[in-house]
């Protein structure tokens, strides 16, 4: 889809669920009834308070026609502002501002070759959405997911992953642990961006999208652009999610 231009306007909360110990899921609707028009892989502006504002990427896809009834959020408990203020005063009901679509990273139905798709943390979410909405557009090459986190714990959306792999046979999920011995097969240690040059010698004509911290982004895009990933496919927003 090409890129909508974004607007502000009020949405309804309609669920602040605790996953675990630091996720809260936010799901939130337009408070007109209306529907939101994004491509997965964006991020939207939450206006939270007078003065009070913070960009989240959007941790679902939208539907065929690239429109949603509600958006889905994952937000870590960090101690900043905004995520203390979701976790302690927003409640069910309350009504907040939406800026947005935002971003450029973005899934683009033309997209052909190898997806690699690279988060870290949180970062997940709209890696998530890539892989789901990739997978209901039938892409028909392989999805890539390499996902770092510092401890086992928090994968939080490890029944999430299992779904996308069951529905697309082509999609692969690669575990990486930062710190710490992997407690099983299904993990390795070390980051994305090494593993994926462990994995490689040749990715020309790869689609790359990566969301995270800073420092993973900086230390991952120069091992791909190595790789041979033209650096106009190479897709990040370049803030930490």
């Amino acid at each position: 889809m090409n890129q909508l231009p974004p607007d502000t306007r009020p949405f309804r909360v309609l669920a602040i669920d605790v996953l675990d110990r630091d996720i809260r899921i936010l799901r939130i609707a337009p408070a007109d009834g209306g529907r939101f028009g994004f491509a997965a892989g964006q991020y939207v502006r939450l206006h939270l308070a007078e003065g009070l504002q913070r960009d989240y990427s959007i941790a679902s896809a939208p539907g065929d026609d690239g429109l949603a009834d509600a958006l889905e959020f994952h937000i870590r408990i960090s101690g900043g502002a905004g995520s203390r203020f979701i976790a302690e005063q927003l409640a069910v009901g309350d009504t907040i501002g939406v800026e947005g679509p935002l971003g450029t990273a973005f899934w683009r139905s033309r997209h052909t070759g190898l997806a690699l798709l690279v988060a870290g943390g949180s970062g997940l979410a709209p890696m998530l959405a890539i892989a789901e909405a990739a997978t209901d557009g039938r892409h028909d090459e392989d999805i890539a997911l390499y996902a770092g986190v510092r401890e086992p714990a928090d994968l939080y959306c490890a029944d999430r992953l299992a779904a996308i792999a069951a529905a697309n046979p082509r999609f692969r999920q690669v575990l990486l642990l930062s710190t710490g011995d992997p407690p099983d097969a299904r993990w390795r240690a070390g980051l994305p961006g090494d593993a994926i040059r462990a994995d490689f010698t040749d990715l020309a004509g790869a689609k790359a999208f990566l969301a995270g911290p800073a420092a993973m982004i900086a230390h991952t895009v120069p091992i791909l652009l190595a790789l041979g990933i033209a650096a106009e496919d190479i897709h990040s927003d370049g803030y930490d999610n």
